[in-house]
């Protein structure tokens, strides 16, 4: 980013809309594809069957019978709610050998969205993922009691912060930054990034980027 230090300022989430659209002919297909979708997934999310996970099916639920509960907190807690059933076995090749890693469903949430209970909480989760010394792909901050009640939203990549009111526009400017850098999914929330990019943003076939994935559903 230091080639591009416009993008560093406050405001410079804006500059990646435009280059984002100018890259790739869509702005909004995130925002407007989720307020379509949203009750779609609320039913799948809290129907019974024998792969769904109880504390899952309960936030949802909460937020089915709910309906005055803060709109961030209910787009958030699908979200969450939607790496219980996107949960990747990533094969990686290493010396001609594969090698399978398997990540847990609170792997994929966390390389998603961080929720801190306080902002002292979210620093020093940044400074623990910085300490490991492996990439960080851009992911979603906030401070809260639980993912219905969250607030202080923002988008971290590379000492970068992108403040923001709504978490759908998080989880919008989040996805184009890592398709605009040509960046890697993160491995622990590959298929649930590859389910957004397939179901809400509808990018041509020829944009699609292949991974190769395999999906253990739980």
């Amino acid at each position: 980013m230091e080639t591009w230090p416009f993008y560093k300022a406050p405001s410079g989430y804006r500059l990646i809309d435009i280059d984002y659209k100018i890259c790739f002919d869509d702005s909004d297909g995130l925002i407007l594809n989720w307020k379509k979708y949203y009750g779609v997934l609320v039913k799948f999310l809290s129907s019974s069957g024998k792969r769904q996970r109880q504390k899952i099916k309960g936030l949802v639920e909460k937020v089915r019978d709910a309906p005055d509960l803060p709109e961030n907190g209910k787009n958030a807690a699908i979200f969450w709610a939607l790496h219980g059933y996107f949960v990747p076995l990533i094969v990686v090749k290493k010396d001609g050998k594969k090698i399978n890693t398997r990540y847990t469903i609170k792997d994929s949430q966390e390389s998603f969205i961080f929720m801190g209970k306080s902002q002292q909480n979210v620093e020093d989760h940044i400074l623990h993922i910085k300490s490991m010394k492996t990439s960080i792909q851009p992911f979603i901050c906030c401070v809260g009691e639980d993912i219905l009640n969250i607030g202080n939203i923002s988008v971290y990549f590379d000492d970068i912060r992108y403040n923001f009111k709504n978490f759908i526009r998080g989880v919008d400017i989040c996805f184009k930054i890592i398709y605009l850098f040509d960046l890697e999914f993160p491995p622990a929330c590959l298929t649930f990034y590859s389910f957004i990019e397939v179901f809400f943003i509808i990018l041509s076939q020829k944009t699609l980027r292949p991974r190769f994935i395999f999906c253990q559903t739980p």
